[in-house]
Protein backbone atom coordinates (compact mmCIF):
# COMPACT_ATOMS: atom_id res chain seq x y z
CA UNK A 1 0.00 0.00 0.00
CA UNK A 2 1.45 3.48 -1.00
CA UNK A 3 2.76 5.46 2.00
CA UNK A 4 2.55 9.21 3.01
CA UNK A 5 5.97 10.57 3.76
CA UNK A 6 6.80 13.76 5.21
CA UNK A 7 10.25 14.76 5.04
CA UNK A 8 11.96 18.58 5.42
CA UNK A 9 8.31 20.00 5.91
CA UNK A 10 7.54 18.63 2.82
CA UNK A 11 5.19 15.27 1.43
CA UNK A 12 5.65 12.63 -0.21
CA UNK A 13 4.26 9.73 -1.91
CA UNK A 14 6.19 6.32 -1.69
CA UNK A 15 5.11 3.65 -3.95
CA UNK A 16 6.39 -0.09 -3.66
CA UNK A 17 6.76 -2.79 -6.50
CA UNK A 18 8.92 -5.53 -5.73
CA UNK A 19 8.86 -6.03 -9.98
CA UNK A 20 9.86 -2.24 -10.89
CA UNK A 21 13.52 -1.16 -10.54
CA UNK A 22 14.22 0.74 -8.16
CA UNK A 23 11.15 -1.24 -5.65
CA UNK A 24 10.34 2.03 -4.39
CA UNK A 25 9.25 5.18 -5.85
CA UNK A 26 8.82 8.66 -3.68
CA UNK A 27 6.74 11.22 -5.75
CA UNK A 28 7.25 15.16 -4.18
CA UNK A 29 3.50 16.41 -3.45
CA UNK A 30 4.89 19.99 -3.52
CA UNK A 31 3.23 21.25 -0.57
CA UNK A 32 3.99 21.15 3.17
CA UNK A 33 0.20 21.35 4.33
CA UNK A 34 -0.96 17.93 5.55
CA UNK A 35 -4.70 18.07 4.31
CA UNK A 36 -3.49 19.25 0.72
CA UNK A 37 -0.73 16.50 0.93
CA UNK A 38 -3.74 14.05 1.82
CA UNK A 39 -5.60 14.78 -1.28
CA UNK A 40 -3.16 15.01 -3.54
CA UNK A 41 -1.60 11.72 -1.90
CA UNK A 42 -5.21 10.22 -2.45
CA UNK A 43 -5.60 11.36 -5.86
CA UNK A 44 -2.30 9.54 -6.98
CA UNK A 45 -3.08 6.17 -5.23
CA UNK A 46 -6.52 5.77 -6.93
CA UNK A 47 -5.04 6.73 -10.14
CA UNK A 48 -2.60 4.32 -9.61
CA UNK A 49 -4.87 0.98 -8.50
CA UNK A 50 -6.66 1.91 -11.71
CA UNK A 51 -3.49 1.83 -14.06
CA UNK A 52 -3.72 5.92 -14.85
CA UNK A 53 -1.21 6.96 -13.24
CA UNK A 54 2.57 5.11 -13.09
CA UNK A 55 4.75 6.46 -10.61
CA UNK A 56 7.73 5.59 -12.51
CA UNK A 57 6.82 6.45 -15.79
CA UNK A 58 4.62 9.51 -15.38
CA UNK A 59 5.56 13.05 -14.23
CA UNK A 60 3.25 13.13 -11.04
CA UNK A 61 3.15 16.57 -11.07
CA UNK A 62 1.57 17.13 -14.34
CA UNK A 63 -0.85 13.76 -13.62
CA UNK A 64 -1.69 15.77 -10.35
CA UNK A 65 -2.48 18.88 -11.51
CA UNK A 66 -4.68 17.37 -14.57
CA UNK A 67 -6.04 15.39 -11.72
CA UNK A 68 -7.68 18.52 -9.91
CA UNK A 69 -10.75 20.52 -10.74
CA UNK A 70 -9.29 24.16 -11.78
CA UNK A 71 -12.02 26.75 -12.33
CA UNK A 72 -11.85 29.88 -13.78
CA UNK A 73 -10.92 32.92 -11.41
CA UNK A 74 -14.56 33.93 -11.88
CA UNK A 75 -16.07 31.01 -11.43
CA UNK A 76 -14.27 29.96 -8.44
CA UNK A 77 -14.89 33.58 -6.78
CA UNK A 78 -18.75 33.34 -6.75
CA UNK A 79 -18.25 29.85 -5.31
CA UNK A 80 -15.98 31.11 -2.93
CA UNK A 81 -18.65 34.06 -1.87
CA UNK A 82 -21.52 32.01 -2.37
CA UNK A 83 -19.62 29.68 0.53
CA UNK A 84 -18.92 32.72 2.94
CA UNK A 85 -22.37 33.72 2.07
CA UNK A 86 -23.74 30.40 3.68
CA UNK A 87 -21.28 30.54 6.52
CA UNK A 88 -22.89 33.85 7.96
CA UNK A 89 -20.49 36.37 6.89
CA UNK A 90 -22.03 40.20 6.74
CA UNK A 91 -23.11 42.03 3.29
CA UNK A 92 -20.15 44.51 4.11
CA UNK A 93 -17.57 41.63 4.58
CA UNK A 94 -18.89 40.03 1.53
CA UNK A 95 -18.83 43.44 -0.44
CA UNK A 96 -15.37 43.68 0.23
CA UNK A 97 -13.95 40.59 -0.75
CA UNK A 98 -16.06 41.09 -4.41
CA UNK A 99 -14.35 44.20 -4.50
CA UNK A 100 -11.22 42.52 -3.90
CA UNK A 101 -11.35 39.44 -5.97
CA UNK A 102 -13.04 41.72 -8.68
CA UNK A 103 -10.19 43.70 -9.04
CA UNK A 104 -7.60 40.63 -8.56
CA UNK A 105 -9.18 39.22 -12.09
CA UNK A 106 -8.98 42.63 -13.61
CA UNK A 107 -5.44 42.58 -12.91
CA UNK A 108 -4.66 39.34 -14.28
CA UNK A 109 -7.25 38.01 -16.47
CA UNK A 110 -9.51 35.45 -15.74
CA UNK A 111 -6.99 32.90 -15.53
CA UNK A 112 -7.79 28.99 -14.35
CA UNK A 113 -6.65 29.71 -10.29
CA UNK A 114 -3.93 26.50 -10.98
CA UNK A 115 -2.20 28.74 -12.96
CA UNK A 116 -2.42 32.05 -10.59
CA UNK A 117 1.69 31.87 -8.92
CA UNK A 118 2.81 34.32 -6.49
CA UNK A 119 4.38 36.87 -9.00
CA UNK A 120 0.27 37.60 -9.22
CA UNK A 121 0.10 37.95 -6.29
CA UNK A 122 3.28 40.24 -5.55
CA UNK A 123 1.74 42.55 -8.58
CA UNK A 124 -1.48 42.90 -7.09
CA UNK A 125 -0.68 42.90 -3.46
CA UNK A 126 2.35 45.14 -3.39
CA UNK A 127 1.00 47.73 -5.57
CA UNK A 128 2.75 51.04 -4.19
CA UNK A 129 0.28 53.15 -5.84
CA UNK A 130 -2.54 52.28 -3.24
CA UNK A 131 -2.45 52.74 0.45
CA UNK A 132 -0.67 50.10 3.39
CA UNK A 133 -3.99 49.46 4.02
CA UNK A 134 -5.32 48.59 0.53
CA UNK A 135 -2.18 46.29 0.14
CA UNK A 136 -2.61 44.96 3.18
CA UNK A 137 -6.75 43.87 2.73
CA UNK A 138 -6.00 42.64 -0.67
CA UNK A 139 -3.61 40.16 0.52
CA UNK A 140 -5.60 38.90 3.45
CA UNK A 141 -8.91 38.23 1.16
CA UNK A 142 -6.70 36.49 -1.10
CA UNK A 143 -4.96 34.16 1.57
CA UNK A 144 -8.56 33.52 2.37
CA UNK A 145 -9.74 32.69 -1.29
CA UNK A 146 -6.73 30.46 -1.92
CA UNK A 147 -7.13 28.75 1.24
CA UNK A 148 -10.45 27.92 0.40
CA UNK A 149 -9.47 26.47 -2.89
CA UNK A 150 -6.87 24.36 -1.24
CA UNK A 151 -9.43 23.31 0.94
CA UNK A 152 -11.51 21.96 -1.57
CA UNK A 153 -9.52 20.78 -3.76
CA UNK A 154 -9.31 22.86 -6.44
CA UNK A 155 -5.58 23.43 -6.49
CA UNK A 156 -2.84 21.68 -4.93
CA UNK A 157 -0.62 24.54 -2.87
CA UNK A 158 -1.73 28.53 -1.87
CA UNK A 159 0.38 30.85 -4.35
CA UNK A 160 0.22 33.09 -1.42
CA UNK A 161 1.98 30.92 1.04
CA UNK A 162 5.43 32.11 -1.43
CA UNK A 163 4.61 35.39 -0.95
CA UNK A 164 5.49 37.94 2.20
CA UNK A 165 2.43 39.67 3.61
CA UNK A 166 2.78 43.74 2.90
CA UNK A 167 3.38 45.39 6.21
CA UNK A 168 0.61 46.15 8.01
CA UNK A 169 -0.98 49.63 7.95
CA UNK A 170 -0.15 52.19 11.05
CA UNK A 171 -1.56 51.41 14.70
CA UNK A 172 -3.31 54.95 15.21
CA UNK A 173 -5.49 55.78 12.67
CA UNK A 174 -5.99 59.62 11.76
CA UNK A 175 -8.63 61.26 13.92
CA UNK A 176 -10.35 64.27 12.95
CA UNK A 177 -10.14 67.04 15.52
CA UNK A 178 -13.28 69.09 16.73
CA UNK A 179 -11.46 72.33 15.13
CA UNK A 180 -11.23 70.40 12.22
CA UNK A 181 -14.57 69.24 11.96
CA UNK A 182 -15.25 73.05 12.57
CA UNK A 183 -13.19 74.01 9.47
CA UNK A 184 -14.96 71.21 7.36
CA UNK A 185 -18.90 72.53 8.44
CA UNK A 186 -17.70 76.05 8.30
CA UNK A 187 -16.98 75.08 4.17
CA UNK A 188 -20.36 73.97 3.62
CA UNK A 189 -21.95 76.91 5.27
CA UNK A 190 -20.08 79.27 2.80
CA UNK A 191 -21.04 76.98 0.16
CA UNK A 192 -24.76 77.03 1.35
CA UNK A 193 -24.99 80.89 1.98
CA UNK A 194 -23.24 81.41 -1.69
CA UNK A 195 -25.30 79.47 -3.52
CA UNK A 196 -28.46 80.70 -1.37
CA UNK A 197 -27.59 83.80 -2.28
CA UNK A 198 -27.66 82.91 -6.07
CA UNK A 199 -30.99 81.20 -5.73
CA UNK A 200 -29.68 78.25 -6.73
CA UNK A 201 -30.73 76.02 -3.72
CA UNK A 202 -33.16 75.09 -1.74
CA UNK A 203 -34.01 75.77 2.05
CA UNK A 204 -32.38 73.19 3.52
CA UNK A 205 -30.13 71.55 0.63
CA UNK A 206 -26.44 71.20 1.34
CA UNK A 207 -26.61 72.54 5.04
CA UNK A 208 -28.06 69.04 6.02
CA UNK A 209 -24.68 67.99 5.07
CA UNK A 210 -22.99 69.71 8.07
CA UNK A 211 -25.89 67.54 10.24
CA UNK A 212 -24.61 64.55 9.12
CA UNK A 213 -20.97 65.50 9.47
CA UNK A 214 -21.46 66.68 12.96
CA UNK A 215 -23.65 63.83 13.87
CA UNK A 216 -20.74 61.52 12.60
CA UNK A 217 -18.46 62.88 15.27
CA UNK A 218 -21.22 63.24 18.23
CA UNK A 219 -22.32 59.61 18.20
CA UNK A 220 -19.36 57.61 16.18
CA UNK A 221 -21.94 56.01 13.97
CA UNK A 222 -20.19 54.35 11.08
CA UNK A 223 -21.00 55.44 7.34
CA UNK A 224 -23.35 52.89 6.55
CA UNK A 225 -25.52 52.89 9.61
CA UNK A 226 -25.47 57.03 9.33
CA UNK A 227 -26.90 56.15 5.45
CA UNK A 228 -29.94 53.81 7.37
CA UNK A 229 -30.77 56.42 9.94
CA UNK A 230 -34.55 57.02 10.07
CA UNK A 231 -36.63 58.85 12.33
CA UNK A 232 -38.39 55.99 13.69
CA UNK A 233 -34.39 55.18 15.14
CA UNK A 234 -34.59 58.34 17.45
CA UNK A 235 -36.40 57.11 21.00
CA UNK A 236 -36.30 60.78 22.67
CA UNK A 237 -37.75 59.11 25.88
CA UNK A 238 -34.72 56.57 26.74
CA UNK A 239 -32.22 59.01 24.71
CA UNK A 240 -30.93 56.22 22.39
CA UNK A 241 -30.65 55.81 18.58
CA UNK A 242 -31.17 52.10 17.50
CA UNK A 243 -29.38 50.65 14.99
CA UNK A 244 -31.27 47.78 13.40
CA UNK A 245 -28.24 46.06 12.32
CA UNK A 246 -24.64 47.12 12.98
CA UNK A 247 -21.75 45.65 10.31
CA UNK A 248 -22.01 41.79 11.79
CA UNK A 249 -25.61 42.33 10.99
CA UNK A 250 -26.74 42.61 15.20
CA UNK A 251 -29.01 45.47 16.54
CA UNK A 252 -27.34 47.93 19.00
CA UNK A 253 -28.20 51.47 20.45
CA UNK A 254 -26.16 54.67 20.65
CA UNK A 255 -26.37 57.17 23.60
CA UNK A 256 -28.10 60.41 22.83
CA UNK A 257 -25.95 63.12 23.80
CA UNK A 258 -26.95 66.60 24.06
CA UNK A 259 -25.32 68.27 21.33
CA UNK A 260 -26.86 65.16 19.34
CA UNK A 261 -29.95 66.36 20.20
CA UNK A 262 -29.70 69.65 19.19
CA UNK A 263 -28.02 68.20 15.55
CA UNK A 264 -31.07 66.43 15.45
CA UNK A 265 -33.40 69.80 16.12
CA UNK A 266 -31.29 71.89 13.01
CA UNK A 267 -32.25 68.39 11.02
CA UNK A 268 -35.83 69.04 11.46
CA UNK A 269 -36.15 72.43 10.67
CA UNK A 270 -33.81 71.51 7.17
CA UNK A 271 -37.42 69.89 6.26
CA UNK A 272 -40.86 70.56 6.30
CA UNK A 273 -42.15 67.47 7.10
CA UNK A 274 -40.50 64.64 8.99
CA UNK A 275 -42.44 61.34 9.26
CA UNK A 276 -41.38 58.47 11.11
CA UNK A 277 -39.83 56.23 7.79
CA UNK A 278 -38.01 59.33 6.57
CA UNK A 279 -34.38 59.01 6.18
CA UNK A 280 -32.82 61.55 8.93
CA UNK A 281 -29.86 62.76 6.97
CA UNK A 282 -31.39 63.56 3.22
CA UNK A 283 -31.06 66.66 0.43
CA UNK A 284 -35.07 68.40 0.65
CA UNK A 285 -34.88 67.23 -3.11
CA UNK A 286 -34.15 63.01 -2.33
CA UNK A 287 -36.82 60.65 -1.95
CA UNK A 288 -37.60 60.50 1.33
CA UNK A 289 -38.71 57.19 2.05
CA UNK A 290 -36.09 55.08 -0.49
CA UNK A 291 -32.52 54.74 -1.07
CA UNK A 292 -29.64 53.51 -2.77
CA UNK A 293 -27.12 53.03 0.35
CA UNK A 294 -24.20 52.18 -1.57
CA UNK A 295 -24.74 55.21 -4.03
CA UNK A 296 -25.53 57.73 -0.79
CA UNK A 297 -22.29 56.45 0.77
CA UNK A 298 -20.02 56.82 -2.32
CA UNK A 299 -21.87 60.49 -2.78
CA UNK A 300 -21.58 61.76 0.77
CA UNK A 301 -17.65 60.55 1.52
CA UNK A 302 -17.29 62.35 -2.02
CA UNK A 303 -18.72 65.68 -0.84
CA UNK A 304 -16.74 65.15 2.76
CA UNK A 305 -13.62 65.34 0.40
CA UNK A 306 -14.74 68.42 -1.39
CA UNK A 307 -15.21 70.15 2.13
CA UNK A 308 -12.49 68.70 3.47
CA UNK A 309 -9.93 69.86 0.75
CA UNK A 310 -11.76 73.23 0.65
CA UNK A 311 -11.27 73.81 4.29
CA UNK A 312 -7.20 72.78 3.69
CA UNK A 313 -7.08 69.99 5.45
CA UNK A 314 -4.55 66.87 5.49
CA UNK A 315 -5.49 63.97 3.12
CA UNK A 316 -5.14 61.67 5.29
CA UNK A 317 -8.70 62.68 6.76
CA UNK A 318 -11.32 60.60 5.65
CA UNK A 319 -14.94 60.37 6.15
CA UNK A 320 -13.80 57.28 8.91
CA UNK A 321 -11.72 59.93 10.53
CA UNK A 322 -15.03 61.55 12.49
CA UNK A 323 -15.83 57.87 14.02
CA UNK A 324 -11.43 57.90 14.82
CA UNK A 325 -12.36 61.64 16.22
CA UNK A 326 -15.21 60.21 18.69
CA UNK A 327 -12.97 57.85 20.34
CA UNK A 328 -9.56 59.92 20.49
CA UNK A 329 -11.74 62.59 22.37
CA UNK A 330 -13.14 59.92 24.49
CA UNK A 331 -9.25 58.70 25.56
CA UNK A 332 -7.87 62.09 25.31
CA UNK A 333 -10.66 63.02 28.17
CA UNK A 334 -9.33 59.98 30.16
CA UNK A 335 -12.30 57.73 29.80
CA UNK A 336 -11.58 53.72 29.51
CA UNK A 337 -10.79 51.57 26.84
CA UNK A 338 -13.82 50.32 28.21
CA UNK A 339 -16.33 53.58 28.03
CA UNK A 340 -14.39 53.54 24.66
CA UNK A 341 -15.56 49.77 23.34
CA UNK A 342 -19.53 50.63 24.46
CA UNK A 343 -19.82 53.45 22.99
CA UNK A 344 -18.34 53.22 20.03
CA UNK A 345 -19.83 49.17 19.87
CA UNK A 346 -16.39 48.19 19.25
CA UNK A 347 -16.38 43.99 18.54
CA UNK A 348 -12.68 43.92 20.48
CA UNK A 349 -11.34 46.05 23.24
CA UNK A 350 -7.95 45.57 21.57
CA UNK A 351 -9.71 48.60 18.72
CA UNK A 352 -10.41 50.50 21.92
CA UNK A 353 -7.11 50.48 23.46
CA UNK A 354 -5.17 52.07 20.25
CA UNK A 355 -6.62 54.97 21.02
CA UNK A 356 -6.32 55.13 25.19
CA UNK A 357 -2.52 54.25 23.98
CA UNK A 358 -2.52 56.91 21.50
CA UNK A 359 -3.77 59.24 23.98
CA UNK A 360 -0.92 58.52 26.56
CA UNK A 361 1.88 58.79 23.86
CA UNK A 362 0.45 62.41 23.03
CA UNK A 363 0.47 63.05 26.74
CA UNK A 364 4.55 61.57 27.04
CA UNK A 365 5.30 64.14 24.04
CA UNK A 366 3.64 67.11 25.94
CA UNK A 367 5.45 66.21 29.12
CA UNK A 368 8.70 65.18 27.65
CA UNK A 369 8.82 68.74 25.55
CA UNK A 370 8.18 70.95 28.91
CA UNK A 371 10.80 69.20 30.50
CA UNK A 372 13.82 68.65 27.32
Amino acid sequence: MPSLLKQDHRYYSQFYDSDRKPNRKKVPLKTSRKRSAKQAHRRLVDAWATGEFDPWRDNPQTFREQGVQSPTLSVASSQFLDAKETEGLSSRTLNSYRGRLSGFRSEVGDKTVHTIGPEDIEAYCKDQNVSTSTRHTRFRVLRSFFGWLEENGAISERPTESVTPPNRPQDFPRPVSEDELEQICEAVRSDYEQKKEMNGVRQGDIIWRERAFRWSYLTGMRLEEIARLRWTHIDDAKGLVLIPENKSGRPQTVPLIRRAVKVLGDAKKDHKKTEAEYFVFRSPRANPTERNIGSWKRHHTTKFTHYRKKAGLSDEITHHSLRHGTASRLAEAGKTATTIKEFLRHSSIDTSMKYVRMSNEQLRNEVDSVFS
